[in-house]
């Protein structure tokens, strides 16, 4: 396969075709001839059409033809069904069947298998049947796009559309073109080292998610790893206001439907250039994660060998860019790194960024600006992965970031970029969104085919690696799939659970306590307390582990206390550029242990032992390099730190500008109240899961005190953001449980929750879904006040 077209001379027609190279170069030749064919065919859409094209030049006279066109086929990637399926038609017709009836009969999307249908998308991308496609082309691409609306499969057919559609020059690498050995002039050895960090630092082992897996497992990410979808973007939806574009979200996402989605990896394939946004615990830096350990593995022939990994598979067929070299970001390690991380004065640019990624690269980094200069690459040589965006707090920050990024692509043409963030902290009104050339698009929640695959995909690795779980010895692989089976079972009878199940991060927790459990408790509090908990992941060694003779007696409580204070002390110090403050240092670590072990009865174990466990062992914190450590997520950090303020109040440091309202100094819920109308965007997800925590315990009154904390006293005409925020969080806490008011002073909370609901629900300042999820709270409020 080739990446671009080649200009050859022309072949004689009775010529017959023998490779792939001949089919792709007779096709782009005569495309204007077979498109007037395919035209005068009178074919029911336009994909029909390019699988006349695509096929008429191969479609076989007699049997030795079909030999040669099957064996051809068979060699194409995906394209084996199809394979199959063109001697199943040929030895019914006996070759007489005009090849117009071939093609209307038997290659429709309708007439094929989905396995099929993948083989001919991949085909007719291949052997170049849009290659005389041009962006005039609007009315063609319009319906080809139409009729793959109901296509929802990835599709390399609607990728190359996009990029026509665009402005985009078609591309092809392929599966079998190796851009990196092409272009690639630097130290082999260097490269393959490189790569095999990456592989080796985001190819999480299962083991960080499930710490009772056997550790010669060797389940990795990429093996669980279930591709989420995009919205499509509302800009093509231009007759369409965001309040109606959200109210077809949620249909979709009610009804399970396709056609306002698009697979994540497909667009990421059509734009160079994009920005993926969405909530905590959507899969952002797991795709980051993902993408840059699948070509690691493309990259590296001789490791996809070794470890039988096919890097490109794992992209799917709607990656039609080949191997591109990756590289990973974490935009607030970036930032916080002072000797890369350009000053306040200093002009931003490429160079910062690229220094950074040199440092952390070892002997491949002086090879890489040369690779990323290089003007001879056909297709993008790079895929500069940047993850994060949110978690830099710091304003100034986020608008230095811009510039850096926009020169990068100035710069280095060749690569492709994709950025995160938390969808609230991509606003349109941002100053430091990326300009127009970035395509933004949100994720969209797991549909139920998503689930299924994933849950599907969790218990038969279990079977495999941790068959200790199951019963039956004898039939363990029927007992898990017995289990997926009943897990989505439990989920769809449940409709309070699907929004949980809905998130990859929650969806994992949900899968962890039907195993553990092997039912889903049936009261919703319980359930989320539970899921809660399994966000810190504490895991006592077992009694064959040799850590378990020293840690045997572990104060665990004590241990969280520690990381719950740690975890507050870094989200209040998540800013700007000093003293890595995401980072815990040794140092740190070891303070908020002593302390503990200070108390009366102290840690149960010594303080080296218990930093051994966490450093090593338990997956609540990662240690990345000697004596430096980190929380796995920036949710597993909120949760701590939501926990802190609601455990140790008093222990709590809050910002020297705030005065707590009583002498006798801070407690819950003011404490979160305050920190949250002080800074919104750095504390909203603690008082979240601040609301979460106690909705899992007995009674409401706490949860009616932390909403009553949370709303303005009264309603000004002009309600400032931070407020805004603080009556979005609150609620969505009322939300979470229906809470009902039983007291005077509840009912006067709930009273004030509608009011404030009624003042806001048309504000722009707040995205259009929450908007819609104010309003659907609004009425439910509306309705209980009548019913009282």
């Amino acid at each position: 396969m080739t990446t671009k077209a080649v200009d050859t001379p022309q072949a004689p027609e009775n010529k017959p075709i023998t490779t792939l190279k001949e089919w792709r170069e007779r096709v782009i030749q005569e495309w204007t001839t077979l498109k007037k064919e395919a035209t005068a065919g009178k074919f029911s859409s336009p994909y029909i059409e390019l699988a006349y094209i695509a096929m008429s030049p191969v479609l076989p006279n007699n049997k030795t033809e079909l030999k040669r066109t099957v064996k051809l086929i068979s060699k194409i990637d995906y394209c084996q069904p199809l394979s199959d399926l063109l001697k199943t038609i040929y030895k019914k017709n006996e070759f007489t069947t005009p090849s117009t009836d071939i093609i209307k009969e038997h290659f429709t999307l309708d007439s094929l298998t989905t396995e099929q249908q993948i083989g001919l998308d991949w085909l007719l991308v291949s052997v170049g049947a849009l290659s005389g496609l041009k962006r005039t082309h609007t009315k063609f691409l319009s319906d080809l796009e139409s009729t793959l609306d109901n296509y929802d499969t990835p599709s390399a057919v609607r990728v190359q559309a996009g990029m026509i559609s665009a402005g985009q020059n078609i591309v092809f690498a392929g599966q079998d073109v190796n851009i990196i050995s092409q272009h690639y002039q630097g130290d082999e050895v260097a490269l393959r080292a490189y790569l095999a960090k990456v592989r080796n630092e985001w190819n999480i082992p299962a083991t960080n998610i499930l710490p009772q897996a056997s550790r010669d497992a060797n389940i990795t990410l990429h093996q669980l790893f279930t591709p989420p979808d995009i919205w499509i973007d509302t800009s093509e939806y231009s007759d369409v206001d965001l309040e109606q574009l959200t109210q077809r979200r949620f249909k979709a996402i009610e009804k399970d439907l396709n056609d306002d989605r698009r697979s994540v990896l497909e667009a990421m394939s059509i734009y160079p250039y994009i920005a993926i946004t969405g909530g905590a615990g959507t899969g952002k830096s797991s795709l980051c994660h993902f993408m840059a350990t699948a070509l690691a593995y493309a990259c590296d022939p001789k490791a996809e060998k070794k470890e039988k990994i096919n890097g490109l598979e794992l992209l799917g067929s709607a990656w039609i860019h080949g191997p591109l070299l990756p590289l990973y970001v974490s935009l607030r390690d970036f930032c916080n790194d002072t000797e890369t991380f350009p000053k306040p004065k200093q002009d931003a640019s490429a160079t910062h960024l690229l220094k950074y990624i040199k440092k952390h690269l070892g002997s491949f980094a002086p090879h890489l600006e040369t690779y990323l200069m290089q003007a001879d690459v056909d297709t993008h040589g790079t895929l500069l992965l940047l993850d994060g965006l949110d978690e830099v707090y710091d304003e100034e920050q986020r608008i230095v970031l811009r510039r850096i990024i926009e020169n990068w692509a100035d710069r280095f043409t060749h690569s492709r970029i994709l950025l995160t963030s938390r969808t609230y902290a991509y606003r349109h009104d941002a100053r430091w969104r990326l300009s127009k050339r970035f395509k933004s698009a949100e994720l969209a929640p797991f549909t139920w085919r998503q689930m299924r695959r994933y849950v599907g995909r969790w218990y038969s690795y279990a079977a495999e690696t941790r068959p200790s779980v199951f019963t039956s010895n004898a039939e363990t692989k029927k007992e898990a799939q017995l289990m997926a089976k009943d897990l989505i079972k439990s989920i769809r009878e449940n409709s309070s659970l699907w929004p949980l199940a809905r998130q990859p991060l929650m969806l994992a927790l949900l899968t962890l306590i039907h195993e553990n459990r092997k039912y889903l408790p049936s009261k919703r509090a319980e359930l989320y307390k539970a899921t809660v908990e399994l966000l810190d992941r504490w895991n006592i060694p077992s009694p064959a582990d040799k850590l378990h003779e020293k840690l045997g007696q572990i104060n665990l409580e004590r241990m969280r206390a520690a990381l719950k204070m740690i975890a507050y002390d870094l989200q209040s110090e998540q800013k700007s550029y000093l003293n890595y403050p995401t980072i815990i240092e040794r140092g740190k670590l070891l303070e908020k242990l002593i302390q503990q072990q200070l108390i009366a009865g102290g840690l149960g174990a010594k303080i080296e032992d218990v930093l051994e466990y966490l450093s090593t062992r338990n997956s609540i914190i990662i240690s990345d390099t000697a004596g430096v450590y980190r929380f796995p997520h920036l949710s597993v950090q909120e949760y701590l730190a939501a926990s802190a303020l609601i455990e140790f109040y008093d222990e709590c440091p809050m910002p020297k500008d705030l005065s707590p309202a009583t002498s006798d100094g801070w407690k819950f819920p003011e404490n979160i109240g305050a920190l949250l109308r002080h800074n919104s965007y750095r504390w909203r997800g603690v008082a979240l899961f601040a609301g979460s925590i106690i909705a899992a315990g007995q009674g409401q009154d706490a949860r009616w005190q932390l909403i009553d904390e949370l709303l303005p006293p009264k309603l000004d005409d002009e309600i400032p953001e931070n407020a805004l925020y603080s009556i979005c969080i609150a609620c969505e806490i009322w939300s979470e449980s229906w809470l009902k008011a039983r007291t005077r002073a509840q009912q006067g909370t709930r009273q004030h929750l509608t009011k404030c609901l009624q003042a806001i629900q048309h504000d722009e300042r707040i995205d259009a879904p929450e908007r819609m999820k104010n309003i659907a709270v609004l009425a439910n409020l509306e309705t209980e006040e009548v019913d009282d």
